[in-house]
């Protein structure tokens, strides 16, 4: 069985290419949360294949680099390979190796979720300096809906054993609930949470390639991945070869207490 927080990495390059990047007005818009700016110590949590983190090295944060896969970690160093404010640590976040009180930023996209809950803003807390900021991001999908939501969700029900099908009350306590953590862990103020909605059609291809990356296609085998993905392409064909993605991003804040 793969470790927690090391599914996509037995899909690297795959998720490297199917995964949707980050555009530098988008990591622009995340940070604006936050007062902190660059120059300034940065640790980001589950680095992955670097896309997130080529953008803020871009804008000047020194950078700390988490991530506990060899394949991906592998792909950000060579994406990453020109900066010299880029270092990386190979370790899960909550056994990393990090200074204490060192930190201006915790961030994390799409990746909070993959450290354990007793880890998650404690340890961000220990890490960051008095009157750091913890900054994470994530995209919720809506659940799938139409004829062809129940057609695919069909598919993912049969098929894929973790996939679950999420209502609208659960996406509601998903897209809220580490924003109510982070509130409920007592290790930061102001904490603040925005949501953004956006919608965009996908062709099959393009939501057939994303798909192969989700963490329950990742942990089927090849075969098993491969199927599934043949049937969700062969009914968005029959619909007319496009389908409507939509959901929120979800942000969230807080700084830590000034503690002298």
């Amino acid at each position: 069985m793969t470790a927690p927080g090391m599914t996509f990495d037995t899909i690297a390059n795959d998720y490297d290419r199917y995964r949707d990047t980050y555009p530098a007005d988008f990591i622009t818009d995340v940070l604006s949360t936050i007062p902190q700016r660059a120059p300034g110590r940065l640790c980001e949590i589950g680095c992955g294949s670097g896309q997130a983190t080529i953008r803020l090295a871009d804008i000047g944060f020194d950078i700390t680099c988490v991530e506990p896969g060899t394949r991906l970690l592998a792909l950000a160093r060579k994406r990453l390979e020109r900066y010299s404010n880029v270092s990386f640590v190979e370790s899960p976040f909550e056994s990393a190796e990090l200074s204490l009180s060192g930190f201006d930023v915790v961030f994390a996209a799409q990746s909070l979720h993959w450290v354990p809950a007793q880890f998650r803003f404690a340890r961000s807390a220990e890490i960051l300096r008095p009157s750091g900021y913890i900054l994470a991001v994530w995209r919720w999908n809506h659940p799938l809906s139409g004829q062809l939501g129940t057609k695919l969700n069909a598919i993912f029900s049969e098929h894929v054993p973790a996939y679950k099908i999420e209502t609208i009350d659960e996406f509601e306590e998903g897209a809220l609930g580490y924003f109510n953590e982070l509130v409920g862990s007592k290790c930061f103020r102001q904490c603040q949470v925005r949501r953004v909605p956006y919608g965009w059609n996908k062709d099959a291809e393009i939501y057939v390639n994303w798909i192969s990356t989700w963490s329950q296609l990742a942990a089927l085998t090849d075969e098993q991945r491969n199927s599934v993905c043949q049937m969700v392409r062969h009914e968005i064909d029959l619909a007319g070869g496009q389908i409507y993605e939509s959901g929120e991003t979800v942000i969230i804040s807080g700084q830590k207490p000034d503690q002298g």
